[in-house]
């Protein structure tokens, strides 16, 4: 598996795009989302992923419950899977940008940055060690990967919060995949919500005459901030626990049948639920803090100033959250 050629690892690459999901979000947040991209010339599944991550670092904060005490937090592995020169370094530029933006007008110095690449275990303990949550966005999933396994060090941090987005090669989570499959690992595999983009350049005309997009991103990331500035716990509403609950049920039955059968499939299963919650608390409020700037005119579009702060203060959101 670690030996699979160039064009063997391209054919699996080849498959992702025949695989269609629903839109995930209202068409005025996807149009939004494709605009930053093609204005940085990258196709937006690019985007998704490293947002998804940063969007939960946050809301660290907070959390969601259901079935009574079921309780997940905003901590979030997300990995892009593509070919080389496919987008990997703007997605990621434009995500750092946006959050580093954000952070300066809150006069965050840089030494205090919740955005963290440590290459060593060590490091990545004491970064989460002084910052309690942070947010690690790489651009080689390689780099994350040696630094993610076991040291000597023995650190005590309570209640970390953790949301990383790495980009690598095929051939890197294959072998993930099967390594975990041989020998029944530390299953880091099953963590990572994974995307398969695909690989099509965007031409110069398509970047030139891109639409102007509603706000600049570190907007959108300010107000998230803002609203789960103090911890919230979301709940589900009753449409939502009645969907839930049949699909909690339908992926128990599954893990049954799977335990039986194929551990690697059941251990993925099993991460399901957890990761739907998470993805629901997640997908709300980036649509809560997308419309609070779409339906108020009198926001700066384009860069942060006073009148940001003063809403901020305001928009404050209530302690339980309804999805």
């Amino acid at each position: 598996m670690a030996d699979l050629t160039y064009n063997e690892t391209y054919k699996y690459m080849e498959m992702c795009p025949s695989l269609t999901l629903p839109n995930f979000m209202p068409d005025d947040i996807i149009d939004y989302l494709k605009t930053i991209s093609i204005e940085s010339g990258f196709k937006y599944g690019f985007l998704i992923n490293p947002l998804l991550s940063t969007i939960s670092q946050l809301m660290a904060q907070s959390s969601i419950l259901t079935l009574r005490t079921y309780t997940e937090r905003c901590t979030l592995f997300t990995a892009v899977v593509a070919t080389s020169a496919s987008g990997k370094s703007p997605s990621t530029k434009v995500i750092r940008q946006a959050y580093r933006k954000y952070e300066r007008f809150e006069e965050i110095p840089l030494t205090e940055s919740k955005i963290v690449n440590p290459a060593t275990v060590e490091g990545f303990l004491r970064h989460i060690k002084k910052l309690e949550n942070v947010l690690c966005l790489y651009e080689e999933a390689l780099t994350y990967l040696h630094s993610a396994y076991i040291t000597n060090e023995r650190l005590i941090i309570e209640n970390p919060r953790v949301n990383i987005s790495i980009f690598g090669q095929p051939s890197i989570f294959l072998k993930l995949v099967h390594d975990e499959m041989r020998s029944k690992d530390d299953g880091l595999i099953h963590r990572f919500l994974l995307m398969g983009v695909e690989r099509k350049s965007l031409t110069a005309k398509e970047i030139m005459e891109s639409p102007r997009k509603l706000c600049c991103l570190s907007i959108i990331f300010y107000f998230i901030s803002k609203l789960n500035q103090e911890a919230i716990q979301f709940r589900l509403d009753e449409q939502a626990i009645l969907r839930f609950n049949d699909i909690y049920d339908k992926i128990g039955q599954k893990i049954d049948v799977a335990n039986r059968i194929d551990g690697f499939i059941s251990a993925m299963l099993g991460k399901t639920c957890s990761l739907i919650l998470k993805l629901a608390m997640i997908f709300h409020m980036f649509e809560y803090a997308f419309y609070l700037v779409k339906n108020n005119e009198q926001l700066n579009r384009e860069i942060l100033n006073e009148v940001h702060k003063e809403w901020g203060c305001e928009v404050h959101a209530n302690s339980l959250f309804f999805l």
